[in-house]
């Protein structure tokens, strides 16, 4: 059994790039904590391992988490696109390029 490309995404992210995405995530779920965020720390806390999602499902009463696998990973994708661009100022031209068209 193979890791899944959500694992190694979050394995693959640098500490800062980590530290941004969970500041970005908290911006948007301030009165409780959030699935996404649990399975977030609970992917990176597993740096070798195969993670056992039924564990997970069951250890948090999540009733479907191949959606939260989903939504994790795009927002994942959102927020280091949008720490990418804060740091190029090229990928913040290209990005504003893109919305006008």
């Amino acid at each position: 059994m193979k890791k899944d490309n959500l694992s190694t995404l979050i394995q693959s992210l640098s500490k800062a790039e980590k530290r941004y995405f969970k500041l970005y995530a908290g911006r948007s779920s301030k009165t409780k904590v959030a699935n996404h965020l649990l399975l977030f720390d609970s992917l990176n806390k597993e740096s070798n391992a195969i993670f056992d999602y039924k564990a997970f499902q069951r250890t948090y009463k999540i009733k479907n988490v191949s959606a939260l696998k989903d939504y994790l990973m795009e927002a994942i994708l959102d927020a280091i696109s949008e720490y990418k661009s804060k740091s190029d100022g090229k990928i913040a031209l290209l990005e504003e390029l893109q919305y006008m068209c």
